[in-house]
This record gives C-alpha cells, sequence and structure tokens, in this order.
C-alpha cells in the first residue's frame, strides 16, 4: 500500500467518518440507514469484499473483542492503530479494485498527479461502487474535454456537491473544508514525504 493513503485515510476518519457506531446502543438521528459501523466500516451494509475479507474479519474480531464499553464516536483506545491500518489497507484494496475497473488510463494518471484527486477517489470507497462510478464517469468526460488539473478538481468536487444524495454534499463540504487545504500538492503538508522520499533514493538506490 502507498504510504501516502495511510495519511488520506487518517484524515477521512478523523474529518468524516469518526468512531465506532451501533444503532442498538447509540442514540443518533443522524447515521441514515447506516448498521454497525467504525471509522465508516459498516459490517451491515459495507459490502461482501470487506466484511469476508481477511482484513475486514480481523478488523470486527478486533471490534467484537473489545467494544463491550464503548461510546459513540470512540476510535479504539489502545486497538485504535491497527483498526485505522486495517481500514486504510482494506479501502486501498477497493480503491486499486475501483479505479482499473471504473477509471481509464488517462483518468487514473490525472488522479495520481493531484492528492486532492486522490483523496476524492479514496474517500469513493467508503460511499460504494456505485457512487465510485458515477464520480469516474463524470472525470473521465471531463479529461476526455481536456481540463487541467485544476479544472478536474474542480469538477471533481461539483460532482459531490451537486449531488442529490445529502451524505456526499456534505462529504465534498468537509472534503474541500477540511481535507484538501492539508494536501497542497506544492509541498506544505507534504514536504514531509517528499523529504521521506529524498531520504529512500539516497540510501537504497
Amino acid at each position: 500500500m502507498l504510504a501516502r493513503f495511510y495519511k488520506y485515510a487518517d484524515l477521512i476518519i478523523d474529518k468524516i467518518e469518526g468512531g465506532y457506531y451501533n444503532p442498538t446502543r447509540h442514540n443518533t438521528n443522524n447515521m441514515g440507514s447506516s448498521g454497525e459501523t467504525m471509522m465508516g466500516i459498516d459490517r451491515a451494509n459495507g459490502g461482501s469484499d470487506i466484511k469476508d475479507s481477511p482484513d475486514g474479519q480481523k478488523f470486527w474480531a478486533l471490534v467484537d473483542a473489545n467494544s463491550g464499553s464503548w461510546k459513540y464516536n470512540f476510535k479504539g483506545g489502545a486497538i485504535e492503530s491497527e483498526l485505522r491500518k486495517l481500514a486504510a489497507q482494506m479501502m486501498y484494496n477497493r480503491y486499486e479494485r475501483y479505479s482499473n475497473s471504473y477509471l481509464t488510463a488517462d483518468a487514473r494518471k490525472k488522479v495520481s498527479q493531484s492528492p486532492k484527486l486522490e483523496t476524492h477517489f479514496f474517500y469513493a470507497c467508503w460511499n460504494g461502487a456505485g457512487r465510485f462510478q458515477t464520480f469516474a464517469k463524470e472525470f473521465i468526460s471531463a479529461v476526455t474535454a481536456g481540463q487541467n488539473i485544476s479544472q478536474l478538481e474542480q469538477t471533481a468536487l461539483n460532482s459531490r456537491l451537486n449531488s442529490s444524495v445529502a451524505l456526499l454534499r456534505t462529504g465534498g463540504a468537509l472534503l474541500r473544508d477540511k481535507i484538501w487545504p492539508e494536501l497542497s500538492s506544492s509541498g506544505g503538508g507534504w514536504l514531509w514525504w517528499i523529504i521521506a522520499a529524498g531520504i529512500g533514493v539516497y540510501f537504497f538506490i
């Protein structure tokens, strides 16, 4: 798994998806039809590719072994780090499958050139295959029309903000306001990735 996707996952979990929710235990009114969820992974409705995978089984086994007294939005305490890694890996595996299935080679190349676009499509893996495919179709059309990276980022954002699904619009606003500002492709929060890559090249190549 590419290391930067762990950062994407952390941002998505912290700023959009949150921690533990169990509808039989917690009284909230904004979770829609979600089943038991942790870090955006839905045990009931999250798809067999997640819950039946080795990582998914390990993820929920950890939850089952530890969640007896968890409060709403708790992120796991002593096992939080392991849960985050498992969630990130599961969604990265899904990202690879969805990207290969629904994005053209040219569109995927454009996505890889922008942390904002990568987080948009990585977060779409939490949204499911149907949403990913809808975003991909609009994005491919924009790539074919010759849009530059800045224009493609706006197209991706508009795809969410103009959605008929309220949760997608909310997610789009959070991407724009809470996540994208931390993903400057010109450095900023990403400078340490550049330094780490340079060290790796110097010592290992």
